[in-house]
């Protein structure tokens, strides 16, 4: 595979209390061929300038920020994210997500070996303010509380 084949899209706003374990999660993947997109709408806290630090701390000439001038809503933002990435293969994640280390290698595995998928899900699992992981027959207790 080749360096722009597959491409990590994120969207962000204000997420700056999750961010750098997201952008830490994806410094560490065992999946060298990918580049990183980061589109963020209009951030009001420190979210842009610790992608930015991260970026240059970790000579990262594969990832790239583009930040919103004005907030166009996260909607707008992904479809954007989206328009205008050229790669073969998209993987998404969100500013709070962590992603195991082997989940870009994965992925893109799986996608490579069937033409016929257009879309991808993983499995995932919830985590809590005190980063504990959240038992899925219990979110709905938690949500109606």
């Amino acid at each position: 595979m080749r360096l722009n084949d597959v491409e990590v899209l994120m969207t962000t706003y204000n997420g700056e209390k999750y961010i750098y374990d997201q952008l830490d999660s994806l410094l560490k993947q065992n999946y060298d061929f990918f580049s990183v997109s980061i589109y963020d709408d209009g951030s009001t806290d420190k979210t842009v300038s610790i992608i930015k630090s991260f970026i240059k701390e970790n000579n990262l000439s594969n990832w790239k920020l583009t930040k919103n001038i004005h907030n166009k809503g996260w909607k707008k933002n992904f479809i954007d994210a989206v328009r205008f990435s050229k790669a073969r293969f998209l993987l998404f994640c969100d500013q709070d997500d962590i992603w195991y280390e082997n989940h870009i290698n994965e992925m893109t595995e799986i996608m490579k070996d069937n033409n016929d998928i257009k879309v991808l899900c993983s499995n995932y699992e919830i985590i809590s303010f005190s980063n504990t992981v959240i038992d899925k027959k219990n979110i709905l207790k938690m949500i109606r509380h």
